[in-house]
């Protein structure tokens, strides 16, 4: 029971209903979360993540779930294995334009937006944040194509928070 109810203290009415609406009004203002990520099973370390490849054709992938914060979990697909695991989803656009990749890894990590290298880092971990790092991209009307290879760091890597902006 919070302190103040315990003190006989209550709630003015409709308090509850007016942070739940200021709570959707802040979320409306976020940009859109990346949630239909795949993951492939943990692969070969590299000495640097920038000097990561896009993965091969015969790198097999699985869908992976987003928790209800949208951050993408892939834990499952390597059961703590230090190395390299991509991840790829497919974001649909009505629109071409100029715009961000927000990300917000928990390893080390490059991402890639339809083929294109936009940013790295060797140093990223512990704790994921979303909208950590900003990387410009180049959105194209219909399918785009966003990749990660992350460092599993030693088991220590959960995943990412991937948000896009389009101008």
């Amino acid at each position: 029971i919070p302190a103040f109810m315990s003190k006989g203290l209550s709630l003015p009415a409709g308090f509850l209903k007016s942070m739940e609406k200021e709570r959707a009004a802040r979320e409306s203002l976020q940009p859109p979360y990346i949630a239909n990520f795949e993951a492939s099973a943990a692969l070969p370390k590299i000495k640097a993540m920038k000097d990561a490849k896009l993965p091969a054709k015969t790198v097999g992938f699985k869908p992976v779930q987003a928790r209800p914060d949208k951050f993408v979990d892939i834990r499952s697909r390597y059961d703590g294995a230090d190395g390299l695991v991509y991840m790829r989803a497919t974001l649909s656009l009505k629109k071409a334009g100029n715009g961000f990749l927000l990300c917000g890894p928990d390893g080390p990590f490059k991402v890639w937006v339809n083929g294109t290298a936009v940013g790295s880092d060797q140093k990223c971990g512990n704790p994921a944040l979303a909208g950590k790092y900003r990387f410009a991209a180049t959105w194209k009307k219909g399918k785009n194509e966003i990749v990660f290879a992350l460092d599993t760091n030693g088991g220590k890597l959960w995943g990412v928070f991937a948000q896009y902006l389009l101008d």
